[in-house]
């Protein structure tokens, strides 16, 4: 018998295509009032969406990582690492470069 090999069907990766910066209302009980968090809205090459809410309490730092994502060619398995990284830089954690 002639041993075959079965070809499987793989999907091709996903790439980050685009991304918005997007704003949300939270409650604040520490000030017992609602703020405003910034996060991102992302399209990928493969059609998916997703909505990433609440990256910081700060616009402007959410959009230097927009920014920076508009400016790089990620694959969409990398991009939560990618954002923890952006998120640890900014407050004095060890960030992966």
């Amino acid at each position: 018998m002639i041993g075959l090999k079965a070809k499987t069907l793989e999907t091709a990766p996903a790439y980050l295509l685009s991304c918005e910066v997007i704003a949300a209302k939270i409650w604040c009980e520490d000030g017992d009032c609602e703020e405003t968090v910034w996060g991102l809205r992302v399209v990928l090459t493969n059609g998916e969406t997703e909505s990433l809410p609440d990256i910081s309490t700060k616009q402007y730092e959410v959009e230097d990582l927009k920014k920076k994502l508009d400016d790089a060619f990620v694959n969409a398995h990398h991009l939560h690492d990618i954002i923890e990284d952006y998120i640890n830089c900014l407050y004095g954690l060890p960030c992966n470069s």
